[in-house]
């Protein structure tokens, strides 16, 4: 029987995918307005996820 839940892994994966692209927003000097209010957010949501 097949199962369509998520795994552990696949919140691991998240974290990790969050985490990489958080970083490579933060690295970019002189960025917009926009780029910083995504970076706060996507590190909110790898907060999140590290709590669960």
């Amino acid at each position: 029987m097949s199962s369509f839940g998520f795994s552990a892994g696949n919140f691991i994966a998240a974290i990790g995918l969050i985490h990489k692209i958080s970083f490579g927003l933060g690295d970019n000097k002189g960025a917009s307005l926009e780029f910083y209010e995504l970076k706060e957010h996507l590190t909110t949501a790898e907060n999140i996820l590290l709590q669960i």
